[in-house]
């Protein structure tokens, strides 16, 4: 999709500054914009260095990464990028640009398909601290440019309204797979969604416990928004909080597939009993 190269292409001519990882990007050449403000085209390469002359699905929303593979902090949040990929794959464009070298290696330890990994011509195109993130329109219009990866998820559920229920099912399948056993236990799976040091979160949790009809009828995980040692699960960089657009805690989904499922959000302590043990 061409507009999408050119987009790159203002994202560098922006020069704007973000946080991020701690190492920033090399300066770089400028972009030189026309006289009406159209940008010059940018060219990318794929991971075996040919140039790619088109992107993407024209008609979606498309998400930029923008990363350093010379940054541990960066190669860090592939675990986020993969999880993130995973979910969304079917709804958006992904698009993880490098500064100078894919580094495949760690790529080939995750899921993300070398195909949606690029490197741009010249180095330090954008001038940003690593990573950061961009949202883009079908017309090529950037929506967000972030240091802050929320900055554009909280933008999903809003973007992909149409498509909420697919979404879901792809963060339910993503959690079948990696967190219920790869889907295959007798019994249906509950996810409890959890806040630390959130009083609502603590008394649910031990009502459940104390509930034989539920402990015995789900295997129960729980996902924390937080990562400490003690817990099962980690909402690693708030992709489930945006991919099932939680707007409280504790919230819980039930699941006999990707396509079954029963979500409780804020509701009194015995409704979401009941609905537990009803289900």
């Amino acid at each position: 999709m061409k507009r999408i190269l050119m987009l790159l292409a203002v994202l560098a001519a922006a020069a704007l500054t973000v946080s991020g990882c701690a190492k920033s990007a090399p300066a770089g050449r400028p972009i030189p914009l026309t006289s009406n403000g159209a940008a010059a085209e940018l060219t990318l390469r794929d991971s075996s260095g040919a140039p790619v002359k088109s992107l993407g699905d024209a008609s979606k929303y498309t998400v930029i990464i923008r990363v350093d593979g010379a940054d541990q902090t960066c190669l860090d949040n592939l675990a986020v990028y993969e999880r993130f990929y995973d979910i969304y794959k079917n709804y958006l464009n992904i698009l993880i640009l490098w500064d100078n070298v894919i580094p495949k290696d760690s790529l080939g330890e995750t899921d993300i398909p070398l195909g949606v990994n690029y490197t741009a011509d010249a180095d330090g195109l954008f001038a940003a601290e690593r990573p950061s993130y961009a949202l883009v329109d079908p017309s090529g219009g950037v929506t967000v440019l972030d240091a802050n990866f929320s900055s554009v998820q909280k933008q999903l559920p809003a973007v992909l309204a149409g498509q909420r229920d697919g979404v879901v099912r792809a963060a339910n399948q993503y959690i079948l797979d990696n967190f219920c056993g790869g889907g295959q236990t007798a019994k249906p799976c509950m996810v409890s969604l959890v806040m630390e040091g959130c009083p609502d979160c603590e008394s649910l949790d031990t009502k459940i416990a104390a509930d034989q009809a539920i402990t015995d009828k789900y295997d129960i995980i729980q996902v924390y928004t937080a990562q400490s040692t003690d817990q099962q699960f980690y909402d690693a960089g708030k992709v489930f909080q945006y991919a099932y657009d939680l707007q409280w805690y504790p919230s819980y989904v039930l699941l006999r597939s990707a396509a079954d499922y029963q979500f409780i959000g804020q509701e009194p302590e015995d409704q979401v009993l009941r609905q537990m043990r009803d289900w």
